[in-house]
């Protein structure tokens, strides 16, 4: 164990700025001012696609086309002669120079006719990710009184290519009355797109409609103006930096005279244009000041005088405390300032932006307006020597930083971790060995492959309380019972040196054996046959008093606890609220006869709540307690909330023993609007996995979410299939099989789309932590799926992060940890559809890696590329740290076509390779700006073919 006693050591390495001086380079604004102007003034549909983007990537763009002269010629405003674009089921886009800030205003004329669906124009971040816009619609003849309906929309993490199906973000408060008449039908075009001799059916259309959204920045107001009148405003101040206009139509969206007003921020190239003897570009050091450009602008140096670097980070102890306090541009929206760690510079530097640290503080730079001064907090606590620097970089590429906060891996919780390993133990420390045993061992499935172990009475593990606490759970493994099923026992939890209370361990649900003589297979058989696995179960519960900062909390085995050994993988801390209040416009299943105790069968209260809930439009509430289910819930657009995930549980007691329960626990999902929040799922008699292994959430379902639920001992944790969901902020262990699987169910449905996966904390788990499936036997297709801050640790089969097909998805700012790995997945066994358009970046991934099969087992990397029956399109891996990677760190194998483009990834202290591309891959590798130091092996190697596998070297590649 690490000596807790030395001396906490930081070093502000930074960008080593070395003096406070002025910067002569003042910030550069400009007044409100025209800032995209487009009268759609093309001379072909060549010029037009040339000036704005498709978003569809490399699909077809066929029915995109440029027009003129103006079927309306002489309508109104309407000049005789003129241009305009038909966007034809179609997202275009265009970048503006830098991003805005302050106020603006977007105008656009649009065409009205009786079947324009969605016809827009937005203003969204550098990413198209976040912001707002106006709609036109009117695809009902009689819709709002047959004007039409005017709608401002607002955007939130679609995702890099969400608009490809035109999922159009959210209507901000009610619609607006058109006031556009609309009759007849749509029109119809027969034309030469580039000659100005077409020909027009005019007889039922309306006008061009001028539409001008206006933004204030000081409160967030929207105003909607039609032809200058105001329509409506409706509120909302969580954006403030835009950089792209995007438009859509449908087959007869036709837009004309797009224009955005506002100011510019600041930019690094309206900055550099300020130094006229410039010559360099961001990376380089004009003036030989060990600062490159790119920093002089950062911290208001002038990059033309050595003497000139501007304003210098300073450091401090302010208690328990490490602060890093920098100057960052106000105005500067493009410019992204971060820090990252590490633990040990003499064995290399590793520097990880891990996350470990907080801003505690924003404020006004006394010395110069175009600065403020941000405040970095780093804990002291339980850290033996810790080195930090600051960095900066610049938002350029749509798909590196603007997409994410590079500061940060894993989920933000609001538990305290404290693994077995780190704490003070006369017991013995176990941890994994080299090489690596298999089948499994205890420590191969440990959370920092480590635990400690308490065999002999009086031995203990404790553990300085870091934060107020009022529960405790331990991960843990005692005995099996000699013939199976587990045995029950306790072990004494004491505070400052006095016992507390006893704490009641069971491995009633753990402990699993080989299954048909596979040896290092997924066994689930729980009768011991000399082959375990599955060591692990959690157990919480509240504590009997409060601890405080300070505390000493500590495990400890006394007379009384007989089991023969206590392993402890990990404790964990956390100051629970009182529970929830039930909502506004709710029944309460109570009042329906659910008692909530433990005590008897709460399903048909619980149905019948459920099915009164739905005819009235109200909530169904779980006050808190244990309630008893033996048939699952169906939730046809119905919402559920309980008191909290640590006061509601819902238990299953069928498990496997009827063929009824078809799998599906909980709740099961139908239609639009279902909903879970707030509570815990649990079952008291299922121990292993098998078809019918109880599923808490499943369904088939439409704008649907799973929001702070925790889940323990079942088979999959989440199965669900359909568009517009979001699964956030749950606590997943301990599953038979995945912890969450979306999925296109293997059958017609309709597409699986815009999925949100954030912020979940998985651990345990029987299969993926975390898998995406869409299966090539079903016609639907599994599309933008972003996966984001969630944290996996120790599945002991599967994968952590498991990627099997569909398309545009986005995951990036995961913590992956102890187990398998991000795993690009498609089996021959389970033939799944291509994967195109994905990017995985900005993740962690520690310790990771596994084997499987027999007793040698297939080892794999801690990223594992393995197309076995469909191929891979533009798969980019960027960005990324992979750090004492188990086997390689990554991993390319299979036959299938792959393009996959690796960029900026660190790779340090894999056991074998770097990069392993064994002989039977195929396709090609870009491998761009990658580093990679100790490797256990050749660092890079392609056992490929000649002419099989591609490996384009971009340069700028270091392997060690």
């Amino acid at each position: 164990m690490r000596n807790k006693n030395r001396k906490v050591r930081f070093s502000p390495l930074a960008i080593l700025i070395s003096a406070v001086l002025l910067a002569s380079g003042g910030a550069l604004k400009t007044d409100a001012a025209v800032l995209l102007s487009d009268g759609m003034d093309y001379a072909s549909t060549t010029a037009f696609r040339n000036s704005w983007l498709s978003e569809y990537g490399n699909g077809n763009r066929a029915t995109e086309t440029f027009y003129g002269p103006s079927p309306l010629a002489g309508l109104n405003d309407t000049p005789a002669s003129g241009t305009f674009a038909s966007l034809g089921n179609r997202v275009l886009y265009r970048q503006l120079a830098a991003d805005t800030v302050g106020n603006w205003s977007l105008s656009a004329k649009l065409l009205i006719s009786n079947y324009q669906r969605n016809l827009g124009v937005f203003l969204l971040n550098e990413t198209g990710t976040q912001g707002y816009g106006m709609v036109w619609d009117s695809n009902i003849v009689n819709q709002l009184g047959g004007n039409g309906r005017y709608q401002i929309r607002k955007f939130d993490n679609l995702g890099h290519t969400s608009w490809a199906s035109f999922g159009l973000g959210v209507t901000l408060g009610s619609q607006m009355n058109g006031g556009h008449p609309i009759t007849g039908y749509p029109v119809t075009v027969a034309p030469n797109s580039d000659a100005n001799a077409a020909t027009y059916d005019t007889a039922s259309w309306a006008d061009f409609v001028s539409l001008r959204l206006e933004w204030s920045a000081a409160d967030g107001v929207l105003s909607l103006y039609e032809n200058e009148v105001l329509m409506g405003q409706r509120t909302d101040i969580n954006f403030t930096s835009f950089r792209r206009i995007y438009l859509r139509g449908n087959d007869w969206g036709f837009v004309d005279d797009i224009q955005l007003t506002g100011s510019f921020g600041e930019s690094y190239a309206v900055w550099a244009a300020s130094y006229p003897t410039l010559i360099g570009e961001e990376a380089d050091d004009d003036d030989n000041d060990g600062l490159s450009n790119l920093e002089e602008f950062a911290f208001g140096g002038n990059p033309t005088n050595a003497s000139d670097v501007g304003y210098a980070p300073t450091t401090r102890v302010s208690g328990d405390f490490f602060e890093v306090v920098h100057v960052r541009r106000t105005a500067a929206n493009n410019l992204l300032y971060y820090l990252e760690q590490d633990e040990d510079l003499v064995a290399g530097p590793e520097w990880i932006r891990s996350g470990g640290y907080e801003v505690s503080g924003e404020g006004p730079f006394p010395a110069d307006p175009a600065f403020e001064v941000v405040t970095n907090r780093i804990s002291l606590v339980n850290k033996s020597q810790e080195f930090t620097r600051l960095g900066v970089g610049l938002r350029s590429d749509p798909f590196s930083y603007p997409l994410f906060n590079t500061n940060t891996f894993g989920a933000t919780v609001p538990f305290i971790t404290l693994e077995g390993e780190e704490g003070s133990s006369n017991g013995s420390m176990v941890q994994l060995g080299t090489p690596f045993p298999w089948p499994s061992t205890p420590a191969q499935e440990a959370s920092g492959r480590a635990f400690i172990e308490l065999a002999n009475t009086g031995e203990y593990v404790e553990f300085n309380v870091p934060a107020d606490a009022n529960t405790f759970l331990i991960r843990h493994c005692i005995p099996d019972a000699p013939g199976g099923g587990g045995i029950t026992n306790t072990l004494s939890l004491y505070v400052n040196g006095v016992e507390q209370q006893d704490v009641t361990l069971s491995s009633k649900f753990n402990w699993l054996y080989v299954t048909n003589g596979i040896v290092g297979g997924n066994g689930q058989s729980n009768t011991p046959n000399g082959f375990p696995h599955v060591f692990w179960d959690e157990t919480r519960l509240f504590l009997s008093s409060d601890v405080e900062a300070g505390d000493v909390i500590r495990l400890q085995k006394d007379a009384g606890d007989t089991a023969a050994y206590y392993r402890i993988d990990l404790v964990e801390l956390e100051m629970v609220g009182p529970p929830l209040s039930q909502p506004p416009n709710s029944l309460s299943v109570a009042t329906y006869g659910a008692n909530g105790s433990s005590a008897g069968n709460d399903t048909a209260a619980i149905e019948a709540c459920i099915a009164d809930a739905k005819a009235q439009g109200k909530i169904v509430w779980f006050p808190a307690g244990d309630y008893l289910q033996n048939a699952y819930f169906e939730l046809d657009g119905v919402k559920v909330q309980g008191a909290g995930m640590w006061y509601t549980t819902l238990y299953e007691t069928v498990g496997d023993a009827s063929i009824n329960w078809h799998a599906n626990a909980g709740f099961k999902f139908f239609g639009s609007g279902s909903s879970v929040s707030d509570m815990s799922f649990d079952s008291l008699v299922n121990t292993f996995r098998s078809p019918r292994a109880p599923k808490p959430f499943t369904g088939l379902a439409s704008n649907w979410s799973i929001e702070r639920v925790w889940i323990t001992h079942t088979g999959t944790g989440i199965w669900i299939v359909g568009p517009n969901g979001v699964i956030r902020d749950c606590r997943i262990r301990f599953t038979y099989a995945d912890g969450i699987n979306v999925n296109d169910g293997g059958l017609t449905f309709g597409d699986t789309s815009d999925v949100l996966i954030e912020n979940n904390h998985v651990r345990g788990t029987g299969d993926d932590g975390i898998a995406i499936l869409d299966h090539e036997s079903s016609p639907d297709r599994l599309l933008r799926m972003t996966i984001r801050h969630n944290t996996i640790v120790g599945d002991w089969s599967g994968a952590s992060i498991d990627l099997t097909g569909g398309m545009d998805h986005l995951i990036h700012n995961n913590l992956l940890m102890d187990g398998a790995g991000f795993v690009v997945n498609l089996p021959p066994a389970y033939p799944m559809e291509s994967l195109t358009n994905t990017l995985f970046s900005y993740n962690q991934i520690l310790r990771c890696g596994n084997k499987t099969g027999a007793d040698v087992g297939s080892e794999r990397g801690s990223i594992w590329i393995f197309p076995g029956s469909s191929d891979l399109q533009n798969l980019r891996i960027e960005n990324n740290v992979l750090n004492h990677s188990l086997y390689q760190g990554i991993h390319i194998f299979k036959t299938e076509i792959q393009e996959v483009t690796f960029k900026n990834n660190r790779i340090y202290n894999s056991g074998r390779e770097a990069v392993f591309i064994s002989g039977q891959a195929r396709g090609t590798g870009t491998f761009d700006g990658n580093i990679s130091t100790n490797s256990g092996a050749q660092p890079f190697r392609n056992n490929a073919a000649a002419g099989d596998y591609t490996v384009i070297d971009q340069g700028n590649n270091v392997w060690n």
